[in-house]
């Protein structure tokens, strides 16, 4: 999955590197992860040069005004500054890896789309209303079949030669694609409420899970389950 195949590439508007730079300078606050934003410039002065075009590129696109930015730009602006918690998705299918951030802002969301593999690419970012938000977010996903096994536990430090990675590597003998969702609350909250973990394989999926003490379980993952636990993210974003 690229982000050209996304409701973002037809519905969103497109931000380089260099634009997101400047309007996260102004917003006063990084975007959210997994978006991967380099700081423009090697020094001062070229970075000031750098983000005096992207101001530039941002005004002839009809996003900013020699004062503020305006229509997306404005909205990707106020939600880098007022959102309290954002919901990510990172995707790994047919060699891309693509990041989704969705930061929650009143009754709306902010929704951003990069590929983050190797060197970052543009920004594609749309708005969505809250209840449309899951939805959006489960239309990114591969619809994969669960993997057709029993639950597999491992222990902290298990080697090929034990038994349960034995079974993994018969249900998953080599990797197609892989997940990550979660939420992240605001400023202050060290810990993630919630956070997901899936891989892909020739004969579907599995979620993978690590408690505490280092136990890894696997279980078959089904696409409706896994749609679900979307929905159940972004209410968890939004108390």
């Amino acid at each position: 999955m690229t982000i050209t195949t996304t409701p973002l590439d037809e519905h969103g508007s497109h931000f380089e590197l260099a634009e997101l730079d400047l309007l996260a300078t102004y917003a006063g606050t990084p975007p959210p992860f997994p978006l991967r934003i380099p700081s423009s410039g090697r020094i001062a002065s070229e970075r000031e040069v750098l983000l005096r075009a992207a101001g530039g590129s941002l005004a002839e696109r009809g996003l900013a005004t020699a004062e503020e930015p305006i229509g997306m730009a404005a909205d990707l602006v106020a939600a880098l500054r007022g959102h309290h918690s954002s919901v990510d998705l990172v995707l790994a299918h047919q060699g891309t890896l693509t990041g989704f951030a969705a930061m929650i802002h009143g009754d709306r969301a902010v929704l951003c789309g990069q590929p983050i593999g190797g060197t970052p690419g543009p920004v594609a970012v749309m708005t969505v209303a809250y209840d449309a938000l899951a939805d959006t977010l489960a239309n990114l996903l591969p619809e994969i079949a669960a993997a057709p096994t029993l639950p597999i536990t491992f222990p902290p430090g298990a080697v090929g030669d034990d038994p349960a990675v034995e079974a993994l590597a018969a249900v998953l003998p080599s990797v197609t694609g892989r997940g990550q969702l979660g939420v992240v609350r605001g400023p202050g909250d060290e810990k993630r409420p919630f956070e997901l973990s899936w891989l892909d394989g020739p004969a579907g999926r599995v979620r993978i899970d690590q408690d505490d003490r280092g136990w890894v379980s696997v279980n078959p993952l089904r696409h409706n389950e896994l749609v679900r636990l979307i929905r159940e993210a972004a209410a968890l974003a939004r108390q």
